[in-house]
């Protein structure tokens, strides 16, 4: 076991949040595959002259037993067939539904112009595209390029279809160990559920938890399964030393995809992914600090990583450190239900490059807010410590619906399109619906109310305009909680770089905010936002993602110390 986590065994596989070299996870699908069935030598000659030269890999069949393997391929194939052969299989046509072949197959019918045309809209009604004889090599290459683009964008499709199914039962399965992990009072019995979580979670039938000794050392395997019980109790790792060690160590995953290439392969296991992610406990008042490790391996049908997996398996790290920390040192149950929080509302800022400390920053700024109005405002009355105490989790999740959004379009560095900012939208909505899903089997967590609120309306315009979404509400019928976040969030926004933009100046955020109340944000907040706005400026440049503020906003502020 220790030498099979050697580190010279392994590289370090890093996300844009975690830094480092990136490592490509999803291998790239297989090429797409021509097959030429036709009678007619020339034919099939020209196909394959023009395709092999296009870098196409071009096969000639002509049995039927062949023909039928390729139309219900798994595979990406173009079939180009003439009417003899389509003739050979024609009980197996559908006209109706048009199902010669299936989702992975598309066909090409060369059709002869000898006098049977009107065959041309019978065999058309039913294949994909049909081809005239004789053929042309420039609309041969054109017909095939097309159709290669279209199976890529079926199978791109699928796969985000799979992807978020997979997702979704990722989800259920993090809920369910977030909802239960804090009600645990015993170490082992919260380990236990933590290696079947981890299980579930990745498909790995190989996970062990490792903690540390007293005087933290080394660590010890505390609990496993897919383990033998000798290999078990033996396992003694230094703190800094292979796999697990560098990953207690550093605080950040190690990961290998590849264990085939390394020099220890001939002691390891049938496997070849390995994964060492850090157990970190987080809080705002104390940082991050590392309470132990999670190995996983032995995918099933030896999978390899995929990027998005690794970031569940981070947040479960993150909301399992909490609470082996919690049970360790006996700490309240808010603690553990900070530390959940900060994980979940983690996971959406994985997705983005450049959010940085936008939930930090975003949090920080709603509560000054909700300071200001507490003292001297119409709403003061709705607002005393237990509001601001809730208000302090809940805003941390207003983001938690980008995880459903593709990374295509949360990453774009362009502008979006109006489909990719409809699209982009749903996050409201999506992460209402996710923290209903947590209500459902909560009870006594008051915060996750008012996160439901935020994460579903801080859209919302006040003036009821178009431009808010989800729901179209407009002024009280927004929560409170949502018109503090909302103003927080675009502050945030108009002052942070993006991959889109440059940041602006508080100047700048501060005209463009006053201007906008009374339609985009509620004016009691405004006149709120308008009366703490220096301690906007410095929150901003404290928790600044490039850790500076423009000099013009500096100046400022060293007038206002003056």
């Amino acid at each position: 076991m220790e030498i099979l986590m050697n580190p010279d065994a392994v590289r370090n596989l890093s996300f844009a949040s975690w830094g480092g070299e990136a490592e490509h996870i999803r291998p790239d699908r297989d090429p797409v595959r021509v097959v030429v069935a036709t009678s007619d030598a020339s034919t099939g000659e020209l196909c394959n002259s023009v395709l092999n030269g296009a870098g196409y890999d071009v096969e000639s069949i002509s049995e039927e037993q062949q023909l039928q393997q390729v139309l219900h391929s798994a595979s990406s194939v173009i079939l180009l067939i003439d009417k003899h052969h389509a003739q050979a299989i024609e009980p197996d046509i559908s006209r109706e539904s048009k199902t010669v072949a299936g989702p992975g197959c598309m066909t090409i019918l060369l059709e002869s112009r000898d006098g049977t045309l009107p065959s041309l809209k019978e065999w058309n009604a039913t294949f994909d595209e049909v081809l005239s004889l004789p053929i042309h090599p420039h609309e041969l290459l054109s017909r095939v390029r097309t159709m290669t683009h279209l199976l890529q964008l079926a199978q791109e499709n699928q796969d985000h279809m799979n992807m978020r199914a997979e997702q979704a039962r990722m989800w259920s399965v993090l809920h369910a160990f977030a909802r239960t992990a804090s009600s645990h009072t015993d170490l082992d019995d919260l380990l236990e559920k933590l290696v079947v979580t981890a299980s579930e979670l990745t498909c790995s039938r190989r996970v062990s938890i490792m903690l540390p000794d007293e005087k933290h050392e080394y660590l010890r395997i505390a609990k496993a399964i897919g383990i033998d019980e000798d290999v078990i109790q033996s396992v003694k790792v230094p703190i800094g030393d292979a796999v697990s060690g560098r990953a207690f160590e550093l605080g950040r995953p190690v990961i290998t995809q590849d264990l085939n290439r390394s020099p220890y392969r001939k002691n390891a296991y049938a496997y070849t992914s390995f994964a060492s992610f850090p157990l970190v406990y987080t809080s705002f008042s104390i940082g991050s600090r590392t309470v132990g490790v999670l190995n996983l391996t032995e995918r099933v049908n030896d999978r390899p990583f995929e990027k998005w997996e690794l970031e569940f398996v981070d947040v479960l790290g993150s909301i399992a450190g909490s609470t082996i920390d919690e049970t360790h040192l006996r700490r309240s149950r808010d603690n553990a239900q900070d530390a959940i929080v900060t994980a979940l509302a983690t996971l959406a800022e994985y997705r983005d490059n450049d959010t940085g400390l936008h939930v930090e920053r975003v949090t920080r700024f709603s509560l000054l807010i909700a300071g200001e109005l507490q003292k001297e405002s119409p709403y003061s009355d709705r607002i005393d410590e237990d509001y601001i105490k809730c208000l302090r989790r809940a805003a941390q999740l207003h983001d938690i619906g980008k995880v459903a959004i593709p990374d295509a379009i949360l990453l774009k560095p362009g502008k979006l399109n109006r489909e990719e900012i409809r699209v982009v939208q749903t996050h409201a909505a999506i992460g209402r619906n996710a923290i209903r899903t947590i209500l459902k089997s909560s009870s006594g967590v008051d915060f996750l109310h008012m996160a439901e609120d935020i994460t579903g309306s801080h859209h919302e315009w006040f003036d009821g305009s178009s431009w808010g979404y989800p729901d179209g509400l407009k002024g009280e019928e927004i929560p409170l909680s949502a018109r503090i976040v909302a103003l927080a969030d675009v502050y945030d926004a108009i002052t942070s770089r993006r991959v889109y933009k440059s940041a602006m100046s508080h100047e700048k955020a501060r005209e463009i905010i006053a201007d906008s109340a009374g339609t985009q944000f509620d004016p009691v907040i405004v006149d709120a936002f308008l009366r703490r706005e220096m301690e906007f400026m410095r929150l901003a440049s404290r928790l600044s993602d490039r850790g500076k503020v423009n000099e013009h906003s500096q100046e400022i502020m060293r007038r206002d110390v003056a």
